[in-house]
Order: C-alpha cells, then sequence, then structure tokens
C-alpha cells in the first residue's frame, strides 16, 4: 500500500512502514501467525486497516502508537463515505458490522444459508445480504430494532451490487428459467 509519505510493505511476518523519501523502514505490526496480507485497504490519518488470509483477519493499526486490534473474519464491504466501518463474515453465514455510537462489531444477521455477497447500500443506512436464494435488507435504525425484509426469491444467486446511487439492486443469478 501506499500514501502520500510511506510506502507499507510486509517483511519477515510484519508490516513495514517506509518513507516514501527513502527514509529506513520500521515495523508498525506484526502478522497473526502464518496469515498472509490479502490487501492494504485503507489509510485515515494515523489509521491503517489491511485484510489477511489463512487466517481471514481484519487488522485495524494505529500507527502512531504501533497498535493492532485484530476482528476474525473476512474483509466484505465498507460503509460509504466511512473507510473503517466495515461488514465481514466471521463464518460462512453470518455477518457482522462495526456500528453504534461508539462504534462496536455487532452480529447483524445469521442465516440458515452461506451468505453470497454483503454490501452496505450506498446511503449507509441499510445493509443488503444475498444467500444462495435470497435477499434482503437490514434498516440499521436501533431506536426500534433492527428491521429485516426479504427483497427477492431466486433459485440461484451468484452476486449482487447496487447502482452508485442505489437506486436499484442488480442481481446475478436465475430464477425458473430466466438466468441472467
Amino acid at each position: 500500500g501506499v500514501s502520500r509519505q510511506h510506502l507499507f510493505t510486509v517483511r519477515d511476518a510484519q508490516i513495514m512502514m517506509t518513507p516514501i523519501d527513502g527514509g529506513t523502514p520500521e515495523p508498525i505490526a506484526p502478522l497473526p501467525p502464518a496469515a498472509s496480507v490479502a490487501s492494504f485497504d485503507a489509510l485515515d490519518g494515523d489509521t491503517l486497516t489491511v485484510s489477511t488470509r489463512s487466517p481471514d483477519a481484519i487488522l485495524t493499526i494505529d500507527i502512531r502508537k504501533r497498535t493492532v486490534a485484530v476482528r476474525e473474519g473476512r474483509r466484505v464491504s465498507r460503509a460509504p463515505n466511512n473507510d473503517h466501518a466495515v461488514l465481514w463474515q466471521r463464518t460462512p453465514a453470518e455477518v457482522w458490522a462495526e456500528i453504534g455510537d461508539p462504534p462496536r462489531d455487532r452480529l447483524l444477521t445469521r442465516r440458515a444459508d452461506s451468505i453470497v455477497q454483503a454490501i452496505w447500500h450506498p446511503n449507509g443506512h441499510y445493509v443488503i445480504v444475498a444467500t444462495a436464494r435470497d435477499v434482503v435488507a437490514i434498516e440499521l435504525d436501533e431506536r426500534n430494532g433492527w428491521s429485516t425484509t426479504t427483497l427477492a426469491a431466486f433459485d440461484v444467486i451468484r452476486d449482487l451490487v447496487t447502482t452508485d446511487d442505489g437506486s436499484a439492486i442488480l442481481i446475478a443469478g436465475r430464477r425458473g428459467t430466466a438466468d441472467g
């Protein structure tokens, strides 16, 4: 990963930060045992977010303090206008989110079937979740509890996305003889 001032790399199971102007590389965080970096996801001020695999984890690193918070699971989506508010899967059938004030990790849904995709709606107030057979929207308004609405049912769902403005959800799947 690269910022305007630093290059982020991995060496000897450590995430390293090297000044672009040619300074000395510094270790800023260890990787979990046997993990490898899947992606450098976001850099916001002094906070770097990194996804790992084997095991799947999300590392939130305070570069200045050299502290690391580890979440088990696979990162699946970032909240609109907030690179560090994320959705992730701890198991194939669960979606978790960092939400609330103050932000904390919350289980959004546990489905009977494996989850194919989970994404934030562009307005940031909903999470859309697809299993192999259905699509639901979870409204993240905690005043009266979360509301879950089934949006569609298919024979097979392969993927989904929203348009940038959130006016449409595009679903790749099959229903009856219609495939697309």
